[in-house]
């Protein structure tokens, strides 16, 4: 009795004996809610077109292959209401004149800044001849506040894919992805 009125006064839980000797609080901690949102193939989609079409900035978009026309549909509205759009795609897996190579085409005509880039060359990692890393960053950072990384490529397949990406908020964790993003690619050119 003496240890619970001590715990009383300096604003501890009380414990509780059972009868097997365990002791259990009395008052459960609540977790607070995960500031990232980890989401399946259906729940990515949903959730970063939703927020693409809310953006008033910035769209920054980063995969190693760009097809999927729900997207294209948002990023058109969004250049055509003034928000920067930046695209860095992986150079080797953009076919010339299939479907990407045209979506990509109509919006650099208006005026979004389109990249394509490698990965690390054999040489800086193994040491070794070899051929140029594949660009394999999947990333897509909102109004510097919201980001999204994961497994799904930005294409209409992804959508019938098993995928897992995560979404989180803040200026931090979006700079940090746009940075890093950056520094994956090699070998970078406009398109």
């Amino acid at each position: 009795q003496q240890r619970q009125q001590q715990q009383q006064r300096q604003g501890q839980p009380q414990q509780q004996q059972t009868t097997l000797g365990v002791v259990l609080p009395l008052r459960q901690e609540v977790q607070s809610a995960s500031p990232v949102q980890v989401l399946g193939a259906s729940e990515f989609w949903d959730n970063a077109l939703k927020e693409v079409a809310a953006t008033r900035k910035t769209v920054f978009l980063a995969s190693m292959l760009y097809d999927n026309s729900r997207l294209q549909t948002q990023l058109v509205a969004a250049r055509n209401r003034g928000v920067e759009v930046e695209i860095l795609v992986d150079r080797a897996s953009l076919q010339q004149g299939g479907w990407a190579d045209k979506r990509l085409g109509k919006l650099k005509k208006l005026g979004a800044k389109v990249f394509l880039a490698s990965g690390k060359p054999y040489r800086e990692v193994f040491g070794v001849t070899g051929l140029p890393g594949t660009y394999h960053v999947k990333a897509l950072c909102l109004d510097g506040i919201v980001a999204f990384v994961g497994s799904p490529n930005h294409t209409n397949n992804s959508l019938v894919n098993g995928e897992v990406a995560w979404k989180a908020r803040g200026e931090v964790v979006a700079a940090q992805t746009y940075d890093k993003a950056w520094a994956e690619a090699r070998d970078v050119g406009a398109y």
